[in-house]
């Protein structure tokens, strides 16, 4: 897979308006760097904090990410509209997972409430951040959307692998994935790995990493399947890279 260099990398997230910082993550998921001890790290990573205090989810209320589903029965109709179309990804190794940045994202979009968000990122955790009935999935993929004022609608998939993989998520993750702070390119087309488009859990959260600025969510209530060989494979790179959760949705 042919490899790109960090001064790409950086102008690309520049023009697509993430992060175009040259400092290393400083943060991960155990000992002094893990996620209760965030807020320490940097001062713009206060928001954090709040995490710390595990509470119920409250509707139309900002809560920190990620949660858990405690009553299955509180889903949704879709109220948003998908614009995902195939497209060339940056695969880049950022330090606490490994990130697909689109290198064209102007067609790439969901629409909420007449509102376009562009796709800016797509993360892989393992396990899922967000469980359900209290319980962790094998991987969770967060679709990272942003609007013109920075404002970000993120699409959550949970991932295991009890039924057919899906054919779009293997052609995904059909690379080597790259050692921190390196990268490669694969193409795909986002919209064929999203579950069937029926129901989602909807809230208003947070980043799941710092500085944890809130975000409207939605996560798939349907998951999605992956064979054992990706999992394996993700986990040689990132074995946890998941926020523990905050509260839960009843």
């Amino acid at each position: 897979m042919k490899k790109i260099s960090l001064f790409f990398i950086l102008i690309l997230l520049f023009l697509i308006g993430g992060c175009a910082s040259k400092q290393k993550i400083n943060f991960g998921y155990s000992e002094k760097l893990a996620p209760k001890n965030w807020y320490k790290l940097d001062g713009s990573y206060y928001r954090c904090k709040e995490a710390n205090i595990v509470s119920d989810v409250v509707a139309d209320k900002y809560h920190q990410s990620p949660i858990n589903i405690s009553n299955t029965k509180r889903v949704n109709d879709i109220d948003f509209k998908v614009k995902y179309k195939d497209e060339k990804y940056v695969v880049y190794n950022n330090g606490f997972t490994v990130s697909y940045i689109p290198q064209n994202n102007s067609k790439l979009y969901i629409e909420y409430k007449d509102v376009k968000y562009h796709l800016t990122n797509i993360y892989i955790h393992t396990p899922s951040e967000h469980t359900v009935l209290g319980k962790h999935y094998l991987m969770e993929l967060e679709i990272v959307n942003q609007d013109d004022r920075l404002n970000q609608f993120n699409l959550s998939i949970l991932i295991d692998n009890k039924n057919l993989a899906n054919a779009e998520f293997l052609k995904m993750t059909n690379i080597d994935f790259p050692d921190k702070y390196e990268s490669n390119l694969v193409s795909f087309n986002v919209k064929q790995i999203l579950p069937p488009m029926s129901r989602v859990y909807s809230y208003l959260g947070s980043q799941t990493i710092p500085p944890c600025k809130k975000v409207t969510r939605r996560i798939f209530a349907n998951p999605i399947s992956t064979n054992s060989d990706v999992i394996k494979k993700f986990k040689e790179v990132y074995n946890n890279n998941s926020r523990p959760t905050t509260g839960d949705l009843r």
